[in-house]
């Protein structure tokens, strides 16, 4: 029996060993700026969950490249961004997606929780120590779960891969249907007479945490960093929830221009459901977006002011 034990022991031992060279094969390997090559006119990179997913649409702005991803945590944005930024110095400016569901408990979900085992084969090899220290502290068997998957995927594109970018965080497609479907009828029966929406969300400190350390990031490389806000149906706007993210957002990041595009005026057939635009309404904001850029909205003072304007210009040509 104690012979059993011990062969037992060193043959984990062994495998142990056998994953961690992997492990560290695979992230040496696919660490190489060649690997996370975008076009050389793409000049404003996008960044985020879904939200930015639908509404940013690169295919109508040429100089624009839209990493978003659907269920991405900022945990695994950190190392996505700065592979893409460290490999393409045409970059000029970054748009990061900020939104409440990013700082309430719904963001462990996007980090440890029900998406974990989706996203971790995708970001194993990009990920900082700490992301990979903090997900053996919440969720053990999911990592130990996921890492057989994680190194076949990564191990295959080493062999046979030429662009991580491409071929591992570009599989979203914005939906082009205009059927609506709606995500959050518990919220709405929340809501109380003056429309205010009750709050039932702590905050994720560890989600926080890593917007904290994209921001250091970009400012200690240089990189121009914008907050942005997608396009969201009213009720959302109206939550307390709401009110809080925005005040974290003013006290804890001052510093960092946010462009709310939360009001912008797209109509109900084109999102998906309260939150996510289609491909209709993806390219008429997208267009909003560029016309922006072009008219000098990073080089404004007062930002908010002329997206709000514009807004409201959009607003008017529907009507």
């Amino acid at each position: 029996m104690k012979q059993f034990i011990i062969h037992t022991l060193k043959y984990a031992a062994m495998l142990m060993a056998l994953i961690g060279i992997a492990f560290l094969f695979v992230r040496w390997r696919i660490n190489k700026p060649a690997n996370f090559k975008i076009p050389e006119e793409k000049k404003y990179l996008v960044m985020g969950h879904s939200h930015a997913a639908n509404a940013f649409n690169d295919a109508h702005f040429k100089a624009m490249y839209n990493a978003s991803e659907a269920m991405e945590g900022y945990m695994y944005t950190y190392g996505k961004l700065a592979r893409i930024t460290g490999a393409n110095p045409q970059i000029e400016a970054v748009f990061l997606e900020v939104t409440n569901n990013q700082f309430n408990r719904y963001a462990e979900s996007r980090m440890w929780g029900e998406y974990m085992e989706n996203l971790y084969p995708k970001h194993m090899a990009t990920m900082d120590a700490g992301a990979n220290i903090l997900l053996l502290k919440k969720c053990p068997d999911k990592v130990i779960g996921s890492m057989p998957v994680a190194l076949r995927s990564n191990l295959e594109f080493v062999f046979t891969g030429k662009n991580y970018v491409k071929e591992k965080w570009s599989e979203d497609v914005i939906p082009t249907e205009t059927h609506f479907v709606e995500m959050y009828p518990p919220l709405k029966g929340n809501a109380s007479n003056t429309g205010i929406l009750s709050d039932d969300y702590g905050m994720c400190t560890e989600s926080i945490w890593y917007l904290a350390k994209i921001a250091f990031y970009c400012k200690n490389n240089h990189i121009p960093l914008y907050f942005v806000r997608s396009p969201l149906l009213a009720f959302l706007q109206r939550s307390k929830e709401d009110g809080r993210f925005l005040e974290i957002v003013n006290r804890e990041f001052p510093e960092i221009p946010f462009l709310d595009f939360a009001a912008f005026a797209a109509e109900k057939k084109e999102y998906c459901d309260e939150a996510h635009l289609n491909g209709h309404g993806s390219i008429r904001f997208t267009a909003m977006f560029e016309r922006l850029l072009k008219n000098g909205l990073l080089q404004e003072k007062e930002k908010q002011a002329m997206i709000d304007k514009e807004i409201e210009k959009e607003d008017k040509s529907l009507h």
